[in-house]
């Protein structure tokens, strides 16, 4: 069904509005079959779950971990220092990415690591 749908949508024309409506149906169909498809894989899955009786690696009832509650882990050698060089370096930043007047207030070490 959808090779006769491709083949319709396919064959060379003028560009008439029929030529262009059989294309996009053909579209539409695709997408849908595609969403229905990925529907009923969720669906056999979910099914599969239940009948397997598999349950969910973490319990309902247990706290999230929030990030306010988290009390940052200080340590003596985790204190940055503020040096010219870094100042510098902040300001160049600064200046390439916001190209405009600036003032540094203050400098803070960020918490999370780098992504690379």
């Amino acid at each position: 069904m959808f090779i006769q749908f491709a083949q319709a949508a396919s064959v060379t024309g003028d560009g008439s509005f029929g030529d262009l409506l059989v294309y996009q149906l053909t579209g539409f169909i695709i997408v849908l079959s595609v969403l229905c498809s990925l529907w009923l894989a969720v669906f056999v899955m979910g099914k599969l779950f239940r009948i397997l009786n598999l349950k969910d690696p973490v319990p309902e009832n247990s706290p999230k971990p929030s990030v306010a509650s988290k009390a940052p882990a200080e340590s003596p050698a985790s204190t940055m220092q503020v040096t010219p060089e870094l100042m510098a370096v902040v300001g160049a930043a600064l200046h390439t990415v916001i190209q405009g007047p600036f003032k540094i207030v203050s400098v803070e070490e960020s918490k999370t690591p780098p992504k690379c």
